[in-house]
């Protein structure tokens, strides 16, 4: 049941290591605790698990001579939490909570959360201590929200921070400027902004042919959840409320081994990191096998333009 997935690891200061990831509903059902004082104490599912959920905790690394590798690695679940929303608390983060970026600026972690519009909050490490442990829930929340108010809804069309930015859930609605992040941000040293990689879903799930769903193979059948993912570079400015400040001119993908005119169906970008001249990324085909590839970060800066540009 307790499935790591979509994994992004964060060296800290510190020399912790922070390590987020995804819980899907069918690879994690979790239930937490529930009180009802004269009637007794009874397990329940935890509602706020319903859909996408972002875990985070600290990595554990020792050295093992019985490894293979020579190290072990591990998590506890008293220092796991699950990032959300804490409305009573002032802090306010609307959307799905999946494919959090976190780094690290003046010695705080911050998560980014939607690339646009832009929702950058701090996160408290301290409180994943063990000792701050819920008992009450499967796993303790760990608050986060920002403080910006959301851009103005009728801002017009040409006044847009990037004319082509529109994104749509599979359930078929449309959402104009709404690009999910999904890397932990670097920081550029030679523009001072934070560099990350956004992704938009393209197609979604739907026949290779007119016939009925019953009649068609499961080789037939494009990915029930979204296909043709396209990326883009962004930067965000270099402090709080760490706004975003340019984005690429263009979408990217990486060319498919099997069809060479075409991208994989399936391909996401979760890892990124900074090898000299070069930015390293590493991607997924088909939630299988795993790629790694670079770029000039000469390359990646030319194709930053600011958001009001064409």
């Amino acid at each position: 049941m307790y499935v790591l997935q979509d994994v992004r690891l964060l060296g800290l200061d510190s020399g912790e290591v922070l390590v987020s990831f995804s819980a899907y509903p069918w690879a994690y059902q979790p239930e937490h605790w529930v009180d009802l004082s004269a009637n007794g104490t009874y397990w329940e599912p935890q509602d706020w698990y319903v859909g996408d959920a972002q875990l985070v905790a600290k990595l554990h690394i020792s050295s093992d001579s019985q490894s293979p590798l020579g190290l072990t690695a591990h998590i506890q679940k008293s220092e796991t939490r699950v990032l959300r929303e804490c409305p009573e608390k002032g802090l306010n983060a609307p959307g799905t909570k999946k494919n959090f970026g976190f780094f690290s600026h003046s010695g705080d972690v911050y998560a980014l959360d939607w690339m646009y519009p832009t929702q950058a909050g701090l996160v408290n490490v301290d409180e994943m201590a063990a000792t701050q442990v819920n008992e009450f829930e499967s796993l303790t929340k760990l608050c986060f929200g920002v403080t910006e108010a959301p851009p103005d809804p009728t801002i017009s069309e040409a006044q847009r921070p990037w004319a082509q930015s529109w994104s749509f859930s599979c359930s078929g609605t449309y959402h104009a400027d709404e690009l999910h992040n999904n890397v932990n941000p670097v920081w550029l040293e030679e523009t001072g902004e934070y560099l990350g990689i956004g992704h938009v879903v393209r197609s979604c799930y739907h026949m290779r042919s007119t016939l009925e769903c019953e009649a068609v193979s499961r080789e037939q059948r494009y990915p029930r959840y979204g296909h043709h993912y396209t990326h883009f570079f962004f930067a965000l400015s270099s402090s709080p409320p760490f706004s975003l400040s340019r984005i690429s001119n263009t979408e990217f993908c990486m060319a498919s081994e099997i069809d060479d005119k075409d991208c994989d169906l399936v391909q996401f970008i979760a890892g990124m990191a900074r090898d000299g001249d070069d930015i390293v990324f590493t991607y997924g085909i088909h939630d299988v096998w795993g790629y790694v590839s670079r770029i000039k970060v000469k390359d990646v800066i030319a194709s930053l333009v600011a958001p009001y540009e064409d």
